[in-house]
């Protein structure tokens, strides 16, 4: 009787701590959905440690009696995904997943229209891949994904890359395609800017919009026009169907006169610190005069044993003053010790050292003065 009682009783404690054991073990379930762009991909597994699952028709999937954090990795034959794999805490309730589905690319390479046969066609994107033309230039890049850049190798023909994808349908590469694009000066389109392709030119309208035939030798568009500056007269082309934008500045004029103090100084050069070949000299009254200056330029002076400072040019000027200063070296003189002289221009002391001194930032007319105590 007793060992039943003791049977009973151990019976009892093991089914207890089964069902504290069953209580504790709190369960959670995941939802999400597999999206190309806006549509559910089906058939994307959905594994983790403790199951799997499939996406429905919709994209949509469910894993359930997830007990703990735990990694959501997702997989498909014909798929790229942006994150592969996530992580599950137990306090997320849905997890989302981008996809990109592979899918075929058609399209043919030109020449001003005609085919080319053999050349190299490389899509780079989610998924990567590359083809040859055949003879009549078309091609075929397959099992490629989400957006893709199409370039074209053929020698020394140059193609502007495409942006393409699964909507574009057939892609046409024709390195003799229509550029267009628009000159402005301030706010306003520059007309009669020269524009250049290889090969092509033409002249912007009065708006300053322009269109242009593509040379297949070169991705360069170039602007130019006489006393115009641009901020960027060569741009490189980087895609179809981009409008090319050119900035323009009026080269400037200006003229002035250069100073030292009170006097004028002849015989200095004024030259654009961009453009060091032009530059101008002060004739013996001081005055210059400087054309072809750019937007933005500054102006240096030179003349030995003078200093100047650059001066910044954003318009024409007809009343500039240059002002330059010079360092002077000195001795003072005295029948005994001359050193500890306190000599003085305008708001510089300096100290007399070994009979000398220098100053710097003079200017002829400045007056300089040497003092020390118990000397006149």
């Amino acid at each position: 009787m007793k060992n039943k009682v003791i049977g009973f009783l151990s019976l009892m404690a093991l089914c207890f701590f089964v069902a504290r054991c069953g209580a504790s073990l709190k369960t959670y379930t995941l939802t999400g959905r597999i999206m190309d762009g806006d549509e559910g991909v089906a058939g994307v597994k959905v594994s983790c440690s403790a199951g799997e699952t499939t996406t429905d028709e919709n994209g949509f999937y469910k894993l359930t009696d997830l007990t703990t954090a735990t990694e959501i990795t997702v997989t498909k034959d014909d798929c790229v995904f942006d994150e592969p794999t996530k992580i599950f805490y137990t306090d997320t309730k849905t997890l989302n997943f981008a996809c990109y589905k592979y899918y075929d690319l058609s399209g043919k390479v030109l020449s001003g229209g005609l085919p080319i046969s053999n050349a190299v066609v490389s899509a780079t994107g989610k998924r990567n891949g590359k083809t040859t033309t055949d003879a009549n230039g078309n091609f075929l890049l397959k099992n490629i994904a989400g957006d893709v850049t199409i370039s074209v190798e053929s020698g020394n023909i140059q193609f502007v890359p495409v942006v393409a994808n699964k909507f574009s349908g057939e892609v046409i590469l024709d390195s003799n395609c229509k550029i267009s694009g628009r000159v402005m000066l301030g706010d306003d389109g520059l007309g009669g800017v020269t524009i250049t392709s290889g090969q092509n030119s033409i002249l912007t309208n009065e708006d300053g919009t322009f269109e242009i035939v593509k040379d297949s030798s070169t991705n360069i568009i170039s602007a130019s026009k006489q006393n115009y500056t641009f901020k960027n007269a060569n741009i490189t082309l980087s895609s179809i169907g981009e409008t090319v934008e050119f900035v323009a500045y009026q080269n400037y004029s200006v003229s002035g006169q250069v100073f030292c103090g009170n006097r004028v100084l002849d015989g200095v050069k004024i030259l654009s610190k961009n453009n060091p070949q032009n530059f101008a000299t002060t004739n013996e009254n001081g005055k210059f005069s400087l054309n072809g200056l750019y937007y933005n330029d500054v102006l240096v002076a030179e003349k030995q044993g003078f200093d100047f400072e650059e001066i910044s040019i954003s318009s024409g000027r007809t009343d500039l003053k240059i002002l330059a200063t010079f360092q002077l070296v000195g001795v003072v003189n005295s029948d005994d010790n001359c050193d500890g002289f306190m000599v003085s221009a305008k708001d510089q002391t300096v100290i007399t050292k070994d009979y000398t001194f220098v100053l710097d930032g003079i200017k002829f007319g400045d007056v300089i003065t040497a003092q020390k105590s118990g000397y006149y």
